[in-house]
């Protein structure tokens, strides 16, 4: 059957999870409220998200980062993959920038409405700590009538421009995505959060 919209799947992404979880675990406690990370809001002006986040790359030393690392190798292995069908988007592909580096942290009752991203295209890795037992947490697509269910160490890149959802996780474990976003230059802004922030230079040393 047809996929009824652009996607690439890639099961295992990260080959070095133990670290990424550690690293999650170091992180977890300094992640923002939504105000902080961006995204979509509604015609009164509320934020559509109920998380936490950090875009890595607004973080002094970000690059020893074993997301960003993992990220980046990840990124290189699905620009020499043979698996793209659409030559166009793989062109395209090869000729964008990627940032963000976004964390975020979904616990029991959290979720993010539909929206779509700044960028060309998005990759988004899905990190649970009890992925058998969770409930929700999933990502929707409502213009294709397409849900996704989410696994744990799995990514899914789509066009940024795709409606997107997480649905509710109803689940009192973690679910964490990390999430980049390309363009065609490097969009000429600071990351959002603030650069000062003194945690990321006890991490990332």
């Amino acid at each position: 059957m047809k996929d009824p919209f652009f996607h690439i799947i890639v099961e295992e992404a990260f080959s070095d999870l133990d670290s990424i979880f550690d690293e999650l675990d170091l992180l977890k406690d300094s992640l923002l409220s939504p105000e902080h990370t961006g995204g979509s809001k509604s015609e009164s002006g509320e934020i559509e998200k109920k998380n936490k986040g950090l875009f890595l790359d607004g973080c002094q030393n970000y690059q020893n980062s074993k997301i960003v690392a993992n990220t980046n190798k990840l990124l290189t292995e699905i620009i020499n993959s043979k698996n793209w069908e659409n030559h166009v988007f793989h062109r395209m592909f090869e000729c964008t920038s990627w940032t963000g580096y976004l964390v975020s942290h979904y616990e029991c009752g959290d979720y993010y409405l539909p929206h779509y991203d700044d960028g060309l295209f998005t990759l988004i890795t899905f990190i649970f700590d009890d992925c058998e037992n969770r409930v929700g947490g999933d990502l929707y697509f409502p213009e294709h009538d397409h849900l996704h269910k989410c696994k744990n160490n799995q990514s899914i890149l789509f066009l940024s421009k795709e409606m997107h959802q997480v649905t509710t996780f109803e689940s009192k474990s973690n679910r964490y995505s990390i999430s980049t976003f390309s363009h065609f230059q490097r969009p000429n802004k600071e990351p959002l959060n603030n650069k000062s922030l003194d945690l990321p230079k006890l991490i990332y040393n």
